[in-house]
């Protein structure tokens, strides 16, 4: 109905909601890659929470900002995860279980820029650039998980 100019901008937009809300609210972090037989320890680990206590945020989201909540509670509406975040930091803290939360989207975005400068030649560096910055997370292939 727009054209091609207005499907680009759609499809835009849409990537970059894909991007700030689930791509972006998985840990990009080390401790992603040690998995456990735990898989509460798992979600806790593998996701992160961005901006919780903000109700503005949440409902710009639809309360995928409590990416850790909702991991561990899927039935619960998307709608209250903020309201039970808090609850959930706290017994993670009083049991010394990981909670990562960033306090805001542009914390969440420059460390998930760093993250993904890296992997492979020239993301964010320069083309042909395959240095990795020093002590960054890297992918584990499987030979080197069974090494």
């Amino acid at each position: 109905i727009f054209g091609p100019a207005g499907f680009a901008a759609a499809l835009l937009t849409a990537t970059m909601y894909l991007c700030a809300t689930f791509v972006a609210t998985h840990a990009a972090n080390e401790s992603n890659y040690a998995l456990t037989d735990d898989w509460a320890l798992n979600q806790l680990r593998s996701t992160n929470n961005v901006a919780s206590s903000s109700w503005w945020y949440s409902a710009l989201c639809g309360g995928i900002n409590c990416h850790i909540e909702h991991h561990l509670f899927p039935q619960i509406s998307s709608t209250v995860l903020h309201e039970i975040a808090p609850v959930v930091k706290e017994y993670c803290r009083e049991r010394g279980l990981p909670y990562n939360e960033k306090p805001s989207p542009f914390h969440l975005f420059r460390e998930h820029a760093a993250f993904l400068r890296g992997f492979g030649p020239g993301i964010g560096r320069g083309a042909g650039s395959t240095a990795k910055p020093s002590g960054h997370p890297r992918a584990i292939s499987r030979s080197e998980e069974r090494s």
